[in-house]
Order: C-alpha cells, then sequence, then structure tokens
C-alpha cells in the first residue's frame, strides 16, 4: 500500500469521510475531515500536518467526542501504520487540537488538530 493509501485508510477510519486538503468534492455532506498529505523518509524526522474536522451542528460536544476517538485511536506514544518500504509513525502535535469559529456561521463547527508524521521507510 502506498503512502498516501495508508493515510487515506488511517484517516478514512473514523467513520466519516476523508479527503486530502483541498479535495473534498462539491457535493460532500457534513461530517467530513481533511487531512494534509506530506511525504518523507527514514531520517528525515517529524513532519507537522494539518487535520480539519467539520460539523454542521450546534453542539460543541459532537465534535469533541470526535477529536477524542482520534486521539485514542493515535495514543498518547502515537500509532505506527504499515505501507509499502515501512512503516508511518503518527503522532499527536502540540497543541493537538483547537477549535476554529466561523462568526458568520456559528453551526460550522470546524476542529484544527496538529499531527506529526515519521517516515520509516527506505
Amino acid at each position: 500500500m502506498t503512502k498516501a493509501a495508508a493515510l487515506q485508510k488511517f484517516f478514512s477510519s473514523f467513520g466519516i469521510s476523508a479527503y486530502p486538503s483541498n479535495t473534498v468534492p462539491d457535493e460532500t455532506v457534513f461530517p467530513w475531515l481533511t487531512y494534509e498529505v506530506s511525504f518523507g523518509y527514514l531520517g528525515d524526522g517529524e513532519i507537522p500536518i494539518a487535520v480539519h474536522l467539520y460539523y454542521h451542528t450546534t453542539s460543541e460536544a459532537i465534535p469533541n467526542e470526535k477529536v477524542e476517538e482520534i486521539g485514542q485511536a493515535i495514543g498518547r506514544g502515537g500509532i505506527v501504520i504499515h505501507c509499502d518500504d515501512g512503516a508511518i509513525w503518527i503522532k499527536r502535535g502540540n497543541p493537538f487540537c483547537t477549535p476554529q469559529t466561523d462568526a458568520d456561521r456559528p453551526e460550522i463547527k470546524h476542529r484544527y488538530m496538529n499531527l506529526t508524521l515519521e517516515f520509516l521507510t527506505a
């Protein structure tokens, strides 16, 4: 499985649509998340990426629960997913999650998550 496919599989595992950044189809319905696609190799160190989570709701609890689910899947020490030629170590960034607001559309709940990827690949 390619690096891109491994990331897609991981981010799609949370029961909502997941798309690489800037590829959300116009007809997509809430909720969804987007993630940055960055690649590296063994020895490149941690590569920061952003994950954006979007819900159409008046509840803060609903997106917060999904953030908690994602955080638990990653764990405190990160999670290793397998790909061609090795693995990708996904870790929480700092801060892990920040709520974002849009004064014009308060019903859109947006969570900005910081993650790092470390490529353990040849």
